[in-house]
């Protein structure tokens, strides 16, 4: 069937060729734009920003510009011999990041040596602090000899008979080899005079509780504890052992780094705060997993306070534990560092959520460029760094650093992300957008 919604209207050869030329020309305009389109969703390019001018805009995307010693950058002020480092965060694989870099016209002779940058998790970037032991609390056996954890020293029970007549439940011991037990400095031995040590747990009337400074600090819920230790490491008492000790008014939440859900959102926990995530790729960009979700009730949600949003440019929180896919070491993000949980039985007596995959060869593999003048401005200085290589890494953190050979002060940063046209990078696009439609309709 034709349908000619102007049967009536006839036009001369010439207006009729006219006619004919501009439908070709609309044809090809319109081919040419979907395939720029196309190309543009395919082979994207992604922009960051910073101006040191104005260092709390909101248009400010790179995050965290940064002196060697972690101290935030003032002004913009590189003193010569000092390192800056800043980051960009982003999920996908990218061919190339071109840096570029305004400097004040009062520095005119300023230098640079290479720029360099790195692909990983921030925090699974952060300095290396000694390895960890055993969790606070948690109840051990070598041979013959019983051990509590008690702030985060080894506290030996002076023999059997104290073990039972305190009530600590022998099943809950956790076997370990002798070397493990070098991990957590030692306490002083618990006699039948000791009493109670810090960090023993009682189960009295259906509600969990934790001695800690000679108080008893009450769990705000069974999940909540279920984050921090077995049931059956509890010491079960009645309601006249609540009259022994003075009850804390600070209760205790959710193990750090617990992911929660209320209603429609998701948060992550740190530092007796929750930080609702922005949005699923943000979840899927920082290796959570959908499994560790804790379905929250309101009174759980209200005995937090609500922080800013956890965006992917967000360090993952203390509580954390980082997998390394090469060789399956683990570790612990704590107080600003990673620190190695040398066994597994150290590891399972912290892990609460599914350690997060990282990559430990993005430690060593780095991207390098010199940094070069403009031919149009000399106060701007650019390089291009091929991170092809890095797509196979782990992690959402672009982390560059630049060390000037004299005293300059810069006004802006920008950063491009370009990915280069080709069947692979086609397919990586390919797969993260269909990745994406799984995190947003189908978890």
């Amino acid at each position: 069937m034709h349908f000619d919604l102007s049967p009536t209207i006839i036009l001369d050869e010439k207006n009729s060729l006219l006619y004919g030329r501009m439908r070709v020309f609309l044809y090809i305009f319109s081919f040419l734009l979907a395939l720029y389109l196309a190309f543009r969703i395919l082979f994207p390019s992604l922009f960051f920003e910073f101006s040191f001018n104005n260092p709390r805009a909101k248009s400010n995307t790179i995050t965290n510009p940064r002196d060697e010693n972690l101290a935030p950058l003032e002004k913009g002020l590189l003193n010569e011999g000092k390192s800056l480092f800043f980051n960009t965060s982003l999920v996908g694989t990218y061919s190339t990041a071109i840096v570029s870099m305004t400097l004040d016209k009062k520095y005119p002779n300023s230098s640079f040596e290479s720029l360099s940058v790195r692909k990983s998790y921030n925090a699974f970037l952060y300095p290396e602090g000694e390895a960890m032991g055993f969790r606070d609390g948690t109840l051990l056996k070598n041979k013959s000899d019983f051990y509590i954890v008690s702030d985060g020293k080894l506290r030996k029970f002076a023999g059997a008979k104290i073990i039972d007549a305190l009530g600590f439940p022998v099943n809950s011991f956790l076997n370990v080899a002798g070397d493990e037990l070098t991990y957590n400095s030692k306490g002083d031995a618990i006699g039948k005079n000791s009493g109670y040590p810090d960090d023993s747990l009682f189960l009295i009337q259906n509600n969990f509780y934790q001695l800690q400074d000679n108080k008893l600090k009450k769990f705000i819920s069974d999940f909540a504890f279920s984050t921090h230790y077995e049931s059956g490491q509890a010491i079960k008492k009645n309601a006249d052992f609540l009259k022994e000790y003075e009850i804390d008014s600070d209760p205790i939440g959710f193990s750090e780094g617990s992911l929660l859900s209320y209603a429609d959102s998701i948060y992550v926990v740190e530092g007796g705060k929750i930080f609702p995530i922005d949005n699923p790729l943000t979840f899927s960009g920082k290796g959570f997993d959908w499994n560790d979700v804790i379905q929250a009730s309101a009174d759980e949600i209200a005995f937090y306070e609500k922080e800013k949003l956890f965006t992917i440019a967000s360090d993952h929180p203390s509580g954390t534990i980082f997998n390394t896919t090469e060789d399956h070491l683990n570790y612990l993000i704590i107080d600003g560092q990673k620190r190695l949980l040398p066994t597994e039985n150290i590891f399972s007596s912290w892990v609460n959520t599914t350690p997060v995959p990282a990559s430990k060869d993005s430690l060593d593999i780095k991207s390098n460029c010199q940094m070069k003048k403009s031919f149009l401005r000399s106060n701007i200085f650019k390089c291009s760094l091929p991170i092809v290589e890095m797509q196979q890494l782990i992690g959402s953190d672009y982390v560059f650093s630049l060390k000037p050979t004299k005293e300059t002060r810069l006004d802006f940063i920008n950063v491009e992300f370009k990915k280069d046209i080709g069947f692979k990078n086609f397919r990586f696009t390919a797969g993260e957008i269909l990745n994406r439609i799984k995190n947003n309709y189908a978890r």
